[in-house]
């Protein structure tokens, strides 16, 4: 999370390639979070992008447990 904080100062969203990297979360996963509502991102043309701080809300929410499927 620091990695997040640290990247806030200096840029204004995320691609979906970048917030995998920081994350080891899959492009296919987070696209998935992003379609269904859990993961906010804008949409720019082609460009899809997720807001540092919509990144950092995600990433503190509870997550799925398996039951939940």
């Amino acid at each position: 999370m620091d990695d997040i904080a640290r990247f806030n100062e200096f840029r204004a969203a995320f691609s979906v390639a970048e917030v995998s990297s920081m994350t080891s979360l899959s492009k296919p996963f987070l696209r998935l979070e992003i379609k269904s509502g859990r993961l906010a991102a804008k949409r720019f043309g082609r460009r899809v992008l997720v807001l540092p701080d919509d990144l950092k809300t995600y990433l503190q929410s509870e997550p799925k447990t398996v039951s939940e499927k």
